[in-house]
């Protein structure tokens, strides 16, 4: 089964499972629907959600969210149906907000109320309180809260550490590595408020608006530790992965080719005479030709393919999972066609043209450094023959010119 297959299945399954469980956890929790704490505690989650969504540099990380702690808040105090149909709303609410793809949307809406099914479950384990019932007379004993908390986390970070794994060209093992280095602080740090959000809606819910205050900085705090995270891997001019963020991904991608027998390919863009409009129209009008270059590149590329920027005027392109060397020249050849539409700066229309340089997995080399090598030989050949697109010599069948 293909990737793609693994995909539609995976989401289906997920979204088939957790959407109903938030239909039936509402249907089932009419008295917990009921309580002021509820209402309050809801109303908070849905808004911090929706507040997110419209906030630009808290979109990049719709999986954790200030929502959290009300949501966990909201088992502890209120039960874990009441709690599944909250998150359930605020999800969709801001995916709505977020324009997001409908099978994202709703995959959002169905793993976020499976994450607080999961923690419901730990907490029903230890206490022997029924799953869908509330379980506020055991907000006291820590082992529960951290039982909790911890069912909470595993499940989320399954969740999508799993789908970002399948939109990808690399194993298991490695995805899920990377994904709990970034996943892990901000949402624990995001659970650990939510006992003070259950014991406050308990004893003083008027008091819940002034958590407000101490929930964004927290918040705010976790938001600058994943953004230096990420500034530190990516180009801050285009947005691009760097260098060393590439060289990871073609290393995986090539353990998973060799697996499975199969071919990858890394490209070498570099611009034509770029120096020319530095010069000329200067470094202002420059940076927004690169940053025009590195939106169009990406566009081109299909899901799971990495674009990154080496510096400069010279960019790299990853494809894994190819059949054949023809499908690399087929995708280059696309690529290439983005980049003759003329790029608008200030009104003005700035024709760019790009050198391609094509290597292959296994047929150039079984390492990162030697298949950039070999493409960049390959680009320079590209530029030399003015044939914009060539590919090396080891690659090259009878019916596949050196040069396109």
């Amino acid at each position: 089964m293909t990737r793609k297959r693994w995909r539609a299945g995976y989401f289906a399954a997920v979204i088939g499972v957790g959407l109903p469980a938030v239909g039936y956890a509402a249907a089932v929790s009419t008295a917990a629907l009921r309580a002021p704490a509820f209402w309050v505690l809801a109303g908070f989650l849905i808004t911090v959600d929706v507040l997110s969504a419209k906030v630009p540099h808290m979109r990049q990380n719709t999986h954790i969210s200030p929502g959290t702690a009300f949501s966990f808040g909201l088992v502890l105090a209120v039960g874990t149906g009441a709690a599944m149909a909250a998150i359930g709303v605020g999800a969709l609410l801001g995916g709505l907000l977020r324009r997001k793809q409908l099978y994202k949307l709703a995959f959002n809406a169905a793993q976020l109320p499976l994450s607080v099914l999961a923690s419901g479950a730990a907490i029903a384990a230890l206490t022997g309180v029924p799953l869908l019932r509330p379980h506020g007379a055991e907000i006291s004993n820590l082992a529960v809260i951290a039982a909790g908390a911890a069912a909470f986390f595993v499940a989320n970070y399954l969740l999508v550490s799993f789908a970002v794994f399948l939109f990808q060209a690399r194993p298991l093992l490695p995805c899920l590595r990377a994904s709990l280095g970034f996943h892990s602080m901000p949402m624990l740090v995001m659970l650990s408020f939510g006992p003070v959000v259950a014991v406050v809606a308990q004893h003083r819910l008027p008091l819940i608006p002034v958590l407000l205050f101490p929930l964004a900085a927290l918040y705010q705090g976790t938001q600058a530790f994943i953004e230096k995270e990420h500034e530190a891997a990516h180009d801050p001019l285009t947005g691009l992965p760097h260098r060393n963020v590439l060289n990871e991904h073609i290393e995986h991608a090539i353990t998973a080719a060799r697996e499975a027998e199969g071919l990858i390919a890394v490209m070498i863009v570099d611009l034509d005479d770029f120096k020319e409009v530095n010069d000329t129209l200067g470094h202002m009008v420059g940076d927004e030709v690169l940053r025009g270059v590195a939106a169009r590149l990406s566009s081109a590329m299909r899901t799971g393919d990495i674009v990154a920027r080496l510096g400069g005027d010279e960019f790299a392109v990853l494809l894994p999972q190819l059949r054949t060397a023809d499908d690399a020249t087929a995708i280059a050849t696309k690529l290439r066609a983005c980049l003759d539409q003329p790029i608008v700066v200030d009104g003005h229309q700035l024709a760019v043209r790009g050198s391609v340089g094509i290597a292959l997995y296994p047929a150039d080399g079984d390492s990162p450094e030697i298949l950039m090598s070999q493409a960049d030989r390959a680009m320079y050949d590209a530029k030399r023959s003015r044939s914009h697109v060539a590919v090396t010599a080891a690659v090259r069948s009878p019916g596949l010119p050196a040069a396109m």
